[in-house]
């Protein structure tokens, strides 16, 4: 979702606008506790700025400069141009005024009004769309308040269980449109206001909170700590394989027990157990991971005394590596590299060596940005038949898997390491063309002649050991001495 704070108020005046070419957007952002709707209106409101997104609440909110659905963006137009649209001619339309909308969303059904909860409303079982809407509409177009109009609504709901059950969700929905907000004083003096508590009902470390607004404190760190549950999301593997985030896991227990912080709150600690949610085979379901042992790992409030150095060997540790060799890498492949040792040494099915040098040779390509042009040259030359490789796409998997819980145990640490641009770190594209081109040469066997003299002008052979062929081909890439070419 996007607020167009920079556009100005005259310019929203006409239903359709044309965006000036050198329109450039505001770079702030920030993460939020819980549903985003409300929040975004709120500063809408307040900068008097229309609403870039795909929601249909924001037809309903009080938006001022109006609401622009991304449908409606024109791009073959002479020039970029955009609908805006207001809640006042939407509640005109409907014959209700403006002020009921969101009595009117909340009875149509929305995110927090199921379809259940409506099951015995009676307009609700009218055939089609526009029928319900206007049987709704009507309803609340006698009414002259909103509460007046909720109780006309009930009526038409048969059991009193129905109704209380109706009423308590449409209470809850309404809260939801209320556009007061604490947003701006994040804006404007950096104050988080936030009433969130760890699982055991603990404080949240006073840090936290301005890191995970900037987006310097995992989402999901962020859920392991107050709710005691996370959804691991799957990625493109192999669903007869055991899932790709079990190769990480042993990071996330690290983060579990700083998370924990047991020294702190007289051993009861912030959260008792952690229950990820999980592919297993087809199914999600979920699994007990408890947290790392007090005393292995420091606890939460003790990290921002921590030195850097300190909180390096913490790091380290996690990673069964050493700081020596850690230290011995240039900054922006320091984390990459010592995740690459940890997917060689967990990967489950094992990682082939092609698929690990095609995730290798994938960071020095996305490094110089010269894989857009690796991979349309592998496009053509690819059949379309060709089969999708599972076993390439589960390691792959495992890699993501290993980089994201690699990046938030870095944050949870306060980044003792530099944290590398995911995008520079891996393209699902650009790995599987590479591995492609790495299995096809393979097949060739020693009839490329000139192919094995080029390579070996090059002195490139592919990795066996991550850990030092690793830390030799990122020194390599930096000081530009390193050299691959596909063929």
């Amino acid at each position: 979702m996007l607020i167009l704070k920079s556009l100005p108020r005259n310019e929203c005046q006409d239903q359709r606008i044309q965006l000036p070419g050198c329109y450039s957007l505001s770079k702030q952002f920030l993460f939020l506790f819980k549903e985003a709707d409300t929040e975004i209106a709120s500063l809408a409101c307040a900068w008097n700025c229309p609403v870039l997104g795909n929601d249909s609440d924001f037809f309903i909110f009080d938006i001022r400069a109006g609401y622009i659905p991304l449908s409606s963006i024109n791009w073959e137009a002479d020039g970029l141009t955009v609908d805006f649209f207001y809640r006042e001619e939407l509640a005109s339309h409907f014959g209700i005024r403006a002020e009921f909308l969101p009595l009117f969303a909340s009875l149509v059904g929305n995110d927090y009004v199921s379809y259940e909860v409506l099951a015995e409303f009676g307009p609700t079982m009218n055939p089609g769309k526009a029928s319900r809407f206007r049987s709704i509409a009507n309803i609340l177009s006698d009414s002259r308040t909103e509460e007046e109009a909720l109780e006309s609504a009930l009526l038409m709901v048969g059991s009193a269980i129905g109704r209380d059950k109706l009423r308590q969700a449409v209470k809850h929905s309404l809260q939801e449109y209320n556009t007061d907000s604490h947003l701006l004083l994040y804006f404007d003096s950096g104050v988080v206001d936030s009433s969130l508590k760890t699982q055991n009902g603990c404080e949240i470390e006073e840090w936290i909170l301005p890191k995970f607004r900037k987006g310097l404190f995992a989402a999901k760190c962020m859920s392991a700590l107050t709710t005691g549950k996370i959804f691991l999301r799957p990625q493109v593997e192999n669903c007869e394989e055991v899932s790709a985030n079990q190769c990480s896991q042993s990071l996330r227990k690290v983060m579990y027990g700083i998370l924990n912080d047991a020294a702190a709150h007289d051993e009861r600690g912030n959260l008792t157990m952690v229950q990820e949610w999980d592919r297993e085979s087809l199914e999600v379901k979920s699994s007990n991971v408890a947290p790392c042992q007090e005393g292995v790992v420091p606890g939460l409030s003790l990290i921002p005394s921590l030195s850097k150095e300190e909180r390096l060997q913490i790091l380290s540790n996690a990673f069964n590596s050493n700081i020596a060799s850690i230290m011995s890498l240039p900054e922006k492949f320091k984390l990459i590299v010592v995740s690459l040792r940890l997917l060689k040494s967990n990967a489950r099915p094992p990682l082939k060596t092609n698929h690990l040098t095609a995730i290798l040779c994938s960071c020095i390509k996305l490094a110089d940005d010269s894989w857009n042009k690796c991979v349309e040259n592998t496009k053509r030359r690819m059949s379309l038949s060709q089969p999708f490789d599972r076993k390439a796409a589960q390691s792959f998997a495992q890699w993501q898997c290993v980089l994201r819980d690699a990046v938030h145990l870095n944050f949870v640490l306060l980044e003792p390491v530099e944290t590398p641009c995911i995008h520079k770190a891996f393209n699902g594209r650009l790995a599987h063309c590479l591995q492609n081109k790495l299995d096809r040469g393979k097949s060739r066997g020693a009839g490329a002649g000139d192919r094995r003299g080029r390579l070996g002008r090059r002195n490139f052979k592919p990795p066996t050991n991550p850990m030092i062929d690793g830390t030799a081909l990122c020194h390599n890439v930096s000081r530009s001495l390193f050299c691959f070419s596909f063929l």
